[in-house]
């Protein structure tokens, strides 16, 4: 039986009711002894993702690693846009909907940005590009591909009276510094929009007004 269950593609232990571990397979083992990614919640290792599922078992519990690698790709497949290696267009609608909930229940602040970008004749690429963006702003902030502009960037922890320099100028620098010929950028705070179709438009209106005055700068609505 003990080869069996070491030979299984999961991790496997058991617990009795006193919280003594009775059996391990290999694998259990291994994942036992890592933390979870933050990300994702899983277990990695091996370049496979495992997630912890625990079940009564005998008065102690059932401890599983399941491998949801499979799963992860698919989802990954399902949000993620294949050109520039960050989130689609279809994540970021259902995204600013879900954060609007939650920064108006918990009242804080994010901010939504638009951006066009122009590369230009030997710029760079626009999985560059997603990079750059993805470098210029906090870890937990989201950068998308947008229906109505060509990136979007979901910015949480804010100051509002400092969203100039940590949105427009911060952004506009780092765009300019890997060779963008030209980017526009309009922005637009939670705390005057009361729903995601509203945020979305008032951040359009401030990209419009960047673009009519011919780009290379930002606007906040």
């Amino acid at each position: 039986m003990e080869k069996i269950l070491n030979a299984l593609p999961c991790g496997v232990m058991v617990i009795d009711e006193k919280g003594n571990v009775t059996f391990v397979n290999k694998l259990a083992e291994v994942l036992s002894n890592l933390e979870p990614d933050e990300e994702t919640e899983t277990y990695i290792y091996d370049g496979r993702h495992y997630r912890l599922i625990e079940k009564p078992f005998n008065g102690g519990k059932l401890v599983v690693y399941l491998d949801v690698t499979d799963e992860m790709r698919v989802r990954e497949f399902m949000i993620i846009d294949p050109e520039t290696g960050v989130f689609n267009a279809k994540f970021l609608a259902q995204e600013i909907e879900n954060q609007m909930d939650r920064v108006h229940a918990t009242g804080s602040q994010m901010a939504l940005v638009l951006i066009d970008v122009d590369p230009g004749e030997n710029g760079p690429s626009m999985r560059e590009i997603a990079e750059t963006l993805k470098k210029s702003v906090k870890s937990y902030d989201i950068v998308s591909r947008c229906d109505r502009a060509d990136f979007a960037v979901i910015m949480f922890a804010i100051d509002p009276n400092k969203i100039d320099k940590q949105a427009g100028e911060k952004l506009l620098k780092a765009l300019k510094e890997i060779g963008v010929a030209k980017a526009s950028i309009g922005i637009t705070l939670s705390g005057k929009a009361t729903s995601a179709t509203i945020m979305m438009r008032q951040a359009q209106r401030a990209l419009y007004v960047v673009n009519m005055r011919g780009g290379n700068d930002y606007s906040i609505y």
